[in-house]
């Protein structure tokens, strides 16, 4: 077999290589386009989490924020992202109705209110908070790389305590979609995490500890970050060159004014 191989590149050896890499790329191109070409119902999401009060701001008399009449000490909005990455149509009909498509959180957590902000009045989208940790999604249809962006209040402070599930008949389960640098995020929420709870702790002595650690990981963090974004943004750009991720839906390149049609 080796000896084949050798001899195929015998002779004019550059025309040879020419039509090896020429047969390479015919083979590569072939994937794409048949995966490309694959019609089915992709239901996928991002999500990104922004801290806005911490239990800081509690210890400010003159500052107060209420939510049916309860003291907020920390509250975060959660942008989720979600669309039919597929290439059929994904209808009302198509949701489980044992397995309906919510964004929930566990019992500690509170969502306290929810925004559409940015969706197409001819999908009819239906958001509604059946309780405190729960909200359902459902809407008439979604075609190909139709969605909606919606704001989740909260009082958590992590996008890991907001999901997002649901079953799609003929499809998929929903699944997290494509995002820049994904493992960053997923790194710097398994560091900031812990590092916040001892920031935010009532004891003075316990958020002076927190705040030291914060210091101490700067420097070690952005040497293990600085390489990861550069080989994530190298695999971002050849997976979305593939998938063709619409750009409304990617909180990296998204503006903030963001209006319903």
């Amino acid at each position: 077999m080796l000896q084949d191989f050798i001899k195929f590149f015998e002779g004019n050896a550059w025309m040879n290589i020419l039509f090896f890499v020429l047969a390479i790329v015919s083979i590569i191109l072939a994937i794409i386009f048949y995966y490309k070409s694959l019609k089915d119902k992709k239901p996928v999401y991002t999500k990104r989490t922004f801290h806005v009060i911490d239990n800081n701001i509690s210890t400010l008399k003159k500052i107060q924020i209420y939510y049916n009449e309860q003291l907020i000490k920390d509250l975060s909005i959660t942008k989720v992202a979600f669309w039919n990455s597929g290439k059929e149509p994904i209808r009302k009909s198509d949701i489980a109705t044992t397995d309906p498509i919510v964004i929930s959180t566990n019992e500690e957590i509170v969502i306290y209110d929810f925004e559409l902000v940015f969706y197409q009045n001819v999908n009819d989208v239906i958001i509604k908070q059946l309780d405190k940790n729960k909200i359902s999604i459902e809407f008439d249809f979604l075609n190909h790389n139709d969605g909606f962006i919606l704001n989740v209040y909260h009082n958590g402070i992590s996008s890991n305590e907001i999901k997002i599930e649901g079953t799609i008949i003929g499809g998929k389960k929903v699944q997290n979609g494509i995002t820049k640098y994904s493992l960053t995020n997923k790194i710097n929420d398994a560091i900031s995490l812990p590092i916040d709870t001892l920031k935010n702790h009532k004891n003075q002595f316990v958020k002076i500890i927190g705040k030291t650690i914060e210091i101490l990981v700067i420097i070690p963090v952005l040497m293990i970050f600085i390489p990861l974004l550069i080989v994530e943004s190298i695999i971002d750009f050849v997976h979305n060159n593939i998938t063709n991720v619409p750009k409304e839906f990617n909180f990296n390149d998204m503006g903030e004014n963001l209006k319903g049609e």
